[in-house]
């Protein structure tokens, strides 16, 4: 019965710092997201910086699609939005897609 005890008081404990850490996880996915953004604007340079119709830009491009990939492959689903939306954003902007 302890045991049970024990094990009930140690998982509600590990639930409520989980829930109480939700404040600071905000701010590190809006310092994540932010910087998916920058990311993305500067990746979405580098392919407009290659000739219109090369290998270069095509490679450019899918790197693009690789980061979001990794991203979303590494846990940061918001991140990968953020990235994909912004580089979409800009790669229309620069007439790339």
């Amino acid at each position: 019965m302890k045991r049970i005890l024990y094990h009930a008081i140690l998982t509600a404990g590990i639930l409520i710092s989980g829930a109480c850490s939700g404040n600071s996880a905000s701010a590190e996915n809006s310092a994540e997201i932010k910087e998916a953004r920058n990311a993305a604007i500067r990746d979405a340079a580098e392919a407009a910086d290659t000739q219109k119709g090369s290998m270069e830009r095509e490679k450019a491009v899918l790197a693009i699609r690789a980061r979001e990939s990794a991203l979303r492959d590494a846990g940061f689903e918001d991140a990968a939005d953020a990235y994909a939306a912004c580089a979409e954003d800009e790669l229309k902007r620069l007439h790339i897609i």
